[in-house]
């Protein structure tokens, strides 16, 4: 008897050992975080006193306000040089106690504020980080418009080097430019700000700058939820087909539309394989819900945060409609100061259609306006012609609506095409000239589909019909005879498109 028991139980040890090892799972615990005066690398002309506070008061905004998977003590100008805090936080905390204040996010939106005793302080020295923002470059660019006025560009670098009290080094520096990504950001950001909430009351010069500052921040801040110290962790419940669920919501930041991938771990508890890809449809206080769109998931599987900058870049070819009229009849005529055997350099007439090569930009106003899934979209591109450069540009709201890697689409878009001679010699004739309309507005609509080739890359199709008035380009007098050459682009359009998430 007693030998079988120790065969089975030898068995079951063996079968044991035998299995692999479940990784530890992990899940997000808020950090505290110390923030230290905005640093300057130098005298910058044009960030006067206004604009380094309006600049700090984003800066908390953003990295306070926004980001609630911290709890933050703001040091401020009495946090002194980050060296002498880490040096001896534990003593820094015990002078200076009384003065420190911990901020968080309340429900309503609202920064509350709460003193902190000092075991308080010194379990954040030991679980905490520290940020020591630092604004290297403000350059101003004042640029002469065309048709009179100015309008102002800024160029603005920044970056913002982290440290963990604990250990009390550096783990890393992150960067932002208004010449990088950062300046699509705000640029996108104050486009759907304006689109869908309003038109700031900022002067052009104030609102070139914040545009320029909340772009670089908003660059960085997506680059320290890149970090893995830093991004959302949790574990996959209430799975299905369409969904899963996991315990982080409005407590720690989770967004409308914001990314998860589900991973399987190894031993080590490290990333091995991304079992699925989802996003955040349905946000609670404590608990939010993502849709599946590629992969599976099951109860208890990895979830973490896969965050972007929330812009999709497209290359596209499509099809516009063309009429071209009245440019026949002009390329007859010869004047007297011209080789009457020349004739002008003009497309032809035509009617059909035209290869439109261009680019679409989408922007996910999710965590903006609160809808999933709306876009603020721009399109712009080159229609081949002869003897002639056209430009078509527009710009819109688009609603997408996903079944797996599925979507299906609308479009509403307002826009322009505009056409430039390649030969301008004959415009020096008395006789002729160039439209005064040879740019004209109209709109289009369209509908499409996509699919999700990976979680970053996604394959478009639309058709749809765009409006362009008949615009004169060009009017020639001929023995007394006006003779005019008018394009027209209004019809059905197509379009295919193969988009990659920044």
């Amino acid at each position: 008897m007693r030998r079988g028991l120790l065969a089975g139980f030898t068995l079951l040890m063996v079968i044991t050992l035998a299995l692999p090892a479940q990784a530890q799972l992990q899940r997000s615990e808020k950090k505290t975080l110390f923030v230290f005066e905005t640093q300057n690398a130098k005298d910058f002309d044009h960030l006067d006193r206004k604009r380094q506070k309006w600049a700090r008061d984003k800066f908390l905004e953003t990295f306070v306000t926004t980001f609630e998977r911290f709890d933050f003590i703001d040091l401020g100008a009495a946090g002194g040089q980050i060296d002498t805090f880490l040096a001896d936080a534990d003593g820094y905390m015990l002078e200076h106690a009384q003065e420190l204040v911990q901020l968080r996010k309340e429900p309503d939106g609202r920064i509350g504020e709460a003193r902190v005793t000092l075991d308080d302080l010194k379990a954040a020295v030991a679980n905490g980080f520290a940020f020591v923002p630092t604004i290297t470059k403000v350059k101003r660019e004042k640029i002469k418009q065309e048709k009179g006025g100015h309008r102002y560009e800024f160029h603005i670098d920044a970056h913002i080097d982290i440290y963990r009290t604990s250990t009390k080094k550096k783990i890393g520096t992150v960067t932002g430019s208004s010449n990088d990504i950062g300046g699509m950001l705000g640029a996108f950001k104050t486009l759907a700000a304006a689109a869908l909430l309003g038109e700031s009351e900022s002067d052009k010069e104030e609102r070139a700058f914040q545009s320029a500052m909340e772009g670089v921040y908003e660059q960085m801040k997506t680059r320290i939820r890149q970090m893995d110290q830093f991004s959302l962790k949790s574990v996959a419940t209430d799975t299905d087909f369409h969904g899963f669920s996991f315990d982080l919501g409005k407590n720690f930041g989770v967004r409308m539309d914001r990314r998860y991938k589900v991973w399987s771990l190894d031993m080590q508890g490290k990333k091995q394989e991304m079992e699925a890809f989802g996003k955040v449809r349905k946000i609670e206080e404590t608990r939010s819900r993502a849709q599946v769109l590629i992969g599976s998931v099951s109860e208890g599987d990895q979830v973490i945060e896969d965050a972007k900058f929330g812009i999709n870049i497209a290359p596209m070819v499509g099809i516009i409609p063309w009429k071209a009229e009245g440019f026949d009849a002009i390329k007859g005529i010869s004047f007297n100061f011209l080789d009457p055997n020349v004739v002008f350099a003009l497309p032809p007439d035509a009617e059909g259609n035209k290869l439109n090569i261009g680019l679409q930009l989408e922007y996910n106003t999710a965590w903006i306006v609160g809808i999933s899934e709306l876009y603020l979209v721009m399109e712009g591109g080159l229609v081949p012609v002869e003897n002639m450069t056209v430009w078509q540009g527009m710009g819109g709201i688009r609603k997408k609506y996903y079944f797996r890697r599925f979507a299906a689409f609308w479009t509403v878009k307002f826009g322009g095409i505009g056409v430039d001679f390649i030969d301008t010699d004959f415009l020096d004739d008395p006789n002729v000239e160039e439209g005064s309309d040879a740019t004209v507005y109209g709109v289009g609509v369209d509908v499409g589909a996509e699919v999700l080739l990976t979680p970053d890359v996604a394959l478009r199709g639309q058709i749809g019909f765009a409006g362009f008035p008949k615009q004169t380009v060009l009017l020639v007098y001929d023995e007394g005879e006006l003779k005019t050459a008018q394009i027209t682009s209004a019809g059905v359009t197509f379009a295919f498109t193969l988009s990659w998430t920044l």
